[in-house]
């Protein structure tokens, strides 16, 4: 009977160490199931956001001078001019470049109802070959005019008016 109870003692030891292995094994898949995924890295963004201004020049002088023309702020373009007469007016070229590495698209155009709403009113600002949603590609260049005009349909005895006039084309990127 020894031999039995032998045999019986035998078979606890190995349900107990067997139950021992599973609750180990139970414990270490609960703590990699359970446990969190954490990644740390760095992240480097190389691009960079340039549009500007490059150039302004006159195109069509009619009884008209430049008194001052200047960029500020990359995309903000200052014009004096003076006008001799009615249905004078001055055409202007403006040149703006994307030298950044971003594609760009024109989101607002602004200092057009502004500038015609200040005196002299009879003298008129418009800006044309340039529209909201209009794109500037990376390393692209576009054109656009400004045309400053005396009203021809206004007629006073003064002479050699002038307005400064302040247009802003804005960009967002694509």
């Amino acid at each position: 009977m020894l031999k039995n109870a032998d045999r019986v003692t035998k078979r606890y030891y190995l349900i107990g160490v067997l139950a021992i292995i599973v609750f180990m094994l139970v414990g270490v898949g609960y703590s990699v199931l359970t446990e969190q995924l954490n990644i740390q890295g760095t992240a480097n963004i190389t691009s960079n956001w340039n549009i500007l201004f490059t150039d302004v020049q006159e195109m069509k002088m009619t009884n008209a001078t430049t008194i001052s023309k200047k960029i500020k702020d990359g995309t903000t373009l200052t014009l004096n001019t003076e006008l001799t007469k009615p249905g004078a007016s001055a055409v202007y070229q403006v040149t703006v470049e994307n030298q950044g590495t971003l594609d760009a698209v024109v989101s607002s155009i602004g200092g057009v109802t502004e500038t015609n709403e200040k005196q002299p009113q009879s003298i008129k600002v418009a800006v044309s070959e340039i529209e909201v949603g209009d794109e500037l590609l990376v390393d692209g260049t576009k054109t656009f005019q400004v045309t400053v005009q005396w009203d021809p349909e206004v007629d006073f005895n003064e002479t050699n008016m002038s307005k400064e006039i302040e247009i802003t084309v804005n960009y967002k990127q694509q």
